[in-house]
């Protein structure tokens, strides 16, 4: 977990610790509608993403809830933010071991719907 404070990783850990039930803890990392959309996009990418291009995919989310779902993931470490250039900034995002441990899950969430909730 870089470039999060210790103290901070602390807090995020010692509430985790609070959820007794592991249903409950993976939820409370994962269980948000655009933190999934965020790892199916990383997941399914053969690349890291800049935000923008992420911000352009994952549309009609807005950039304030995208950046806050990214810093939450990267809290998690589920996802690593790289700088790649200083001028212009330029930042990208990918999963680290940890998101990409999600895998079989992602496939079976998919997996699922295909099955009992089809596209028409």
């Amino acid at each position: 977990m870089q470039d999060v404070p210790f103290e901070d990783r602390r807090s995020l850990f010692n509430e985790l610790e609070r959820i007794d039930c592991p249903y409950a803890r993976a939820i409370h990392i994962i269980g948000n509608r655009s933190i999934l959309l965020i790892l199916k996009e990383l997941y399914l990418s053969t690349r890291p993403y800049r935000f923008n291009e992420l911000l352009r995919i994952l549309k009609p989310m807005s950039s304030k809830t995208l950046s806050e779902k990214l810093k939450h993931l990267e809290q998690y470490d589920l996802v690593k933010r790289s700088i790649v250039s200083d001028r212009p900034v330029s930042i990208e995002y990918s999963l680290t071991e940890k998101g990409l441990d999600l895998k079989d899950m992602l496939d079976d969430l998919s997996e699922w719907s295909r099955r009992w909730f089809p596209a028409k």
